[in-house]
């Protein structure tokens, strides 16, 4: 009997769904507590206005009560407090019509929102270890919320969207690199945005006199380029537009690196890199990362 009320104790813990359902949110309420900042945070509700703008904040605080950002959707737009800052919904949000909002969060410090099963944006902030308090602040209209459902999983992994619109290359900083061998590991689904024949890929940096190393995918082929120094490391059979994929680079020896795509091993190269380096993933065309993480080998 003790052993199943522990267990019904861990389970009440790591997946709580708020039972005051529905809540009503008419003016700014505290909406849950999370004691870590890793897992999911599930929102299904609507907004209900008469007023042809409309949106509400999510605010989250730490333990102290000090605002650590917010993110904000309505009004056709979710935002996110990142150097883009606005990310356009893929369909506008009408008054009364039920949404899904999720936000998974890894490590303390990454972000990624998804509205309706598409992943909207992400960003990152700085590491935050202790409790925090989430906040719903209504702007204009009433929120309604039929779930609300916080998952804790203190092994999540890193999502990461690159939204261009076909406009522009934007870049998120995804981790670094660690002393020794070393492993890099995630899935990545591109989506083209327009004809022109641009890339997206990996840009990862080492000391202030060292050029980057990027790892630039194409429709057809990609290649390493680091300075002048520039190698291809395969073909394509067919483009990877529309689809998930395997990615693995791995690093041994300090300099010598190996590249994988869906099983399929690149041409290797070598390239100097200093331990501690930013890695960046970057697009030109809409790139979605997920399960990311950078694995020590020699651990």
């Amino acid at each position: 009997m003790r052993k199943l009320l522990a267990l019904a104790v861990l389970i009440l813990t790591t997946c709580c769904a708020l039972a005051e359902n529905p809540r009503v949110f008419t003016s700014g309420g505290e909406l849950v507590k999370l004691e870590a900042l890793s897992g999911d945070l599930v929102l299904k509700g609507k907004m209900e206005s008469e007023q042809p703008v409309f949106w509400f904040h999510l605010i989250f605080k730490n333990a102290a009560g000090k605002e650590l950002f917010r993110m904000r959707l309505g009004d056709n737009q979710l935002i996110v407090p990142d150097n883009h800052g606005i990310a356009q919904l893929a369909e506008p949000l009408a008054a009364g019509e039920t949404f899904t909002l999720k936000i998974h969060i890894a490590r303390n410090a990454w972000y990624a929102a998804a509205l309706n099963d598409y992943l909207q944006a992400s960003f990152t902030t700085e590491p935050e270890n202790g409790p925090c308090t989430v906040e719903l602040e209504p702007f204009q209209c009433k929120v309604i919320l039929d779930e609300v459902k916080w998952t804790a999983d203190p092994e999540a992994k890193i999502e990461a969207v690159i939204r261009t619109y076909g406009k522009h290359m934007w870049d998120q900083v995804l981790g670094k690199t660690p002393e020794g061998d070393w492993e890099l590991r995630c899935r990545f689904r591109p989506t083209r945005r327009n004809q022109e024949n641009n890339h997206y890929g990996f840009q990862i940096y080492g000391d202030k006199n060292q050029p980057r190393l990027m790892l630039v995918i194409w429709d057809s082929l990609y290649q390493m380029i680091q300075g002048d120094n520039s190698k291809g490391l395969g073909n394509f059979e067919k483009s990877l537009n529309g689809e998930w994929h395997d990615f693995k680079l791995t690093c041994t020896d300090g300099n010598f690196f190996e590249t994988f795509i869906d099983g399929k091993r690149g041409d290797s190269f070598e390239a100097e890199l200093t331990p501690g380096g930013d890695v960046r993933v970057y697009g030109m065309w809409d790139l979605e990362i997920k399960d990311f993480e950078i694995v020590n080998m020699e651990e």
